[in-house]
């Protein structure tokens, strides 16, 4: 994954704030993740022996270690993981949308830049003090929750049946090939 300057600007900006945001970041439950080879999304130490027998199972890991490896992990809140969608395409960080890996192993699209993703955890009455402290430190924020989820069902209705735009796609795809493998029949996506 290449990272140039103009590429992580939202990024830099989220490093350097980082302090000064502290009490917002907390607030929104988000936990920021600086390692480059933070594996903790990958993690299937809570496998059995029988889980790992299971190729139904093991064709759901490899699919989600596939997927795992073309995010750009940025941190962690109450609802899963979040990171950017580089995607087999290999889009540049600056026009990655925002992923989110749920506690149920589903990946959803859920804002198109990581001002937004900060913005739409904040609680409704405090969207306009929250937007203002995001653009004082430089973020670029959507004027309102609407907008926000105007631009993310924008992004999935032209990309919704895109592998290399949609991770959910993606994984579901290597999910099935694993499936078909191992002489699993496939799954239909929904």
């Amino acid at each position: 994954m290449i990272m140039n300057k103009d590429a992580i600007i939202e990024l830099q900006i989220l490093n350097n704030a980082e302090g000064n945001l502290a009490q917002f970041l907390e607030d929104i439950g988000f936990e920021r993740c600086n390692d480059l080879n933070w594996q903790d999304p990958s993690d299937t130490s809570y496998l059995n022996d029988s889980d790992r027998q299971d190729m139904d199972i093991m064709a759901n890991v490899f699919a989600m270690s596939e997927t795992n490896r073309l995010i750009y992990w940025i941190g962690k809140d109450v609802g899963g993981f979040i990171g950017l969608w580089v995607g087999p395409s290999n889009i540049q960080l600056a026009n990655a949308p925002v992923v989110e890996l749920d506690l149920e192993g589903q990946y959803r699209i859920i804002a198109t830049r990581i001002a937004d993703y900060l913005i739409s955890r904040s609680y409704s009455e405090d969207f306009d003090k929250d937007r203002e402290l995001l653009v004082q430190y430089g973020f670029t924020v959507a004027d309102s929750l609407d907008e926000l989820e105007q631009a993310v069902d924008e992004f999935k209705e032209k990309f919704y049946f895109d592998p290399s735009m949609s991770p959910q796609l993606y994984r579901h795809r290597i999910y099935n090939d694993q499936r078909w493998k191992h002489g699993l029949t496939a799954v239909p996506f929904d």
